[in-house]
């Protein structure tokens, strides 16, 4: 198996390698933050260091990569190589990714015939892949109106992005390669929460003009780092009620103080529909625990909201000492910045991001109305009237990934994916499971399928790989566990 293969290398090695690609990574990272774009040499030694390394030590590379994710966004996901003044997009993420991916290719002709590592569903996503690589090359030679770029960019977040799901699957498989790369997210979720304090400190947090408000205020947290909080909040809050015991030494901190951070910055993040995505997450992971946990869960969320509770009173009891500071001041304007964010959720006229919204939507969808089996294709725009403005829009950038999928590919196109991930999602609850830790990982998986299928609705998730590289490894990690199952049935 590969993932024999993927453990057998040497743990002392593996540490090393690791640390030498996140440091070069984020010293990388960090240059493109400071001064721009690095020189082309040095990027280009950085990322053929970074693929030989990941496909030698596949899960060192992909641990740095979540780590890198993390901490630097689109400082590393989106970073591109500038070659004689030459903008090639061609990102450190894609040399990790590739090394993986080659890793994984030869080890599959290599192991053929030993086991079958494929599940029924996979052959949904391989036709999902080719029908978009048509597309991909229907919108390069057909001579039609498409952007050839954003057409491979759209292919790109949609194939070549969607192969974490093989790599994840097959890196990270059994109980402890889920441990390890569980381990890995927590951990650098935890130093990202200094981006959480500088934001409460500064007042608006770091890299949060990439997302502007349409409403009043300032951001503490910025949203991408405000989705990695959410999906460690979930996974944190079920793992924690189903099996109680797993954080040894730090329980405490970790079933307590840790979440409520989190939540601070998802809330500070002023980015609504991860708080409703949040919600039906919750919602639907308390449906499908077990009876026995129930109870548990109850007792944990009062936790909690008394943790947040008594947060807040001692927050009130300190302003009012000085009620003329300007940290109270501020912090009244953050509270009212809140409830305006709240109201917006269901007043619309006071949030001119919904009238758009509406409006795009309404104009993809009558594009696609003229092409309803293949879509319009990759790399196309839709007309957006809204009053008095008017302007083309792609159609990858219209908020709503869902739709966006719908419009560009078609009914065909749309249902391969969704007989894919369906199948999937049957698949994961189908399984009967004994164990308390694999019921809570089956919870986990399930809340955070929910949690994603909502927020899907009002960002360009799957159009974006730093939105989208943790939904295909969750993919991943859920076959790899419906695999680990079928084992030990």
């Amino acid at each position: 198996m590969i993932s024999q293969n993927v453990e057998s290398t040497n743990p002392f090695q593996e540490t090393i390698i690791f640390w030498g690609l996140v440091f070069s990574l984020g010293a990388l990272s960090l240059w493109t933050v400071l001064e721009g774009a690095a020189p082309a040499f040095l990027f280009l030694a950085i990322l053929v260091f970074s693929f030989l390394a990941t496909f030698l030590f596949p899960r060192a590379g992909m641990l740095s990569l979540i780590v890198c994710t993390i901490i630097f966004q689109r400082y590393f996901t989106q970073a591109p190589l500038i070659f004689n003044e030459t903008l090639i997009k061609l990102y450190p993420l894609d040399a990790i990714l590739g090394g993986a991916l080659l890793f994984f290719i030869v080890a599959l002709f290599i192991g053929r015939g030993r086991q079958s590592r494929w599940l029924t569903c996979d052959k949904w996503l391989v036709f999902f892949f080719g029908y978009v690589t048509l597309l991909l090359l229907a919108a390069l030679f057909s001579g039609g109106l498409a952007d050839g770029a954003i057409a491979f960019s759209t292919w790109k977040n949609y194939v070549f992005y969607g192969c974490f799901y093989f790599v994840t699957r097959e890196i990270f498989s059994g109980e402890n390669g889920r441990k390890v790369i569980g381990k890995t997210f927590f951990l650098a979720v935890g130093a990202a929460l200094i981006f959480l304090a500088i934001g409460i400190v500064r007042g608006e947090g770091l890299w949060t003009e990439f997302t502007p408000l349409s409403t009043s205020g300032m951001r503490i947290l910025d949203f991408p780092h405000a989705l990695y909080f959410s999906i460690a909040f979930l996974a944190l809050f079920f793992y924690s009620v189903s099996a109680p015991q797993i954080f040894g030494r730090y329980q405490k901190f970790l079933i307590s103080v840790f979440p409520v951070l989190l939540l601070v910055g998802i809330i500070g993040s002023l980015m609504r529909h991860l708080w409703v995505g949040l919600f039906f997450g919750i919602s639907v992971g308390f449906i499908l625990l077990p009876s026995q946990f129930r109870g548990k869960f109850f007792r944990r969320a009062a936790v909690l909201l008394g943790i947040i509770m008594a947060m807040g009173l001692f927050g009130v009891a300190l302003l009012t000492l000085a009620p003329q500071s300007d940290i109270t001041h501020q912090a009244i304007d953050a509270v009212s910045t809140f409830a305006e964010r709240v109201a917006s959720l269901s007043n619309s006229s006071i949030d001119e991001s919904v009238a758009w919204r509406w409006s795009v939507w309404q104009s993809a969808i009558a594009s696609f109305s003229e092409n309803p089996f293949f879509g319009t294709g990759l790399g196309q725009n839709v007309p957006v009237e809204l009053g008095d403005y008017r302007t083309f829009e792609l159609v990858r950038n219209i908020h709503n990934s869902w739709l966006a999928l719908f419009v560009q590919t078609g009914l065909i196109g749309t249902a391969f994916f969704l007989v894919f991930l369906f199948s999937l999602a049957k698949r994961l609850y189908r399984k009967k499971i004994n164990t308390p830790e694999a019921m809570g990982v089956r919870v986990v998986y399930g809340s955070l399928l929910v949690f994603y299928s909502i927020v899907f609705l009002f960002q360009p998730y799957l159009e974006s790989n730093i939105l989208a590289t943790f939904f295909w490894m969750l993919l991943g990690l859920i076959a790899a566990f419906i695999q680990e199952q079928d084992l030990h049935s």
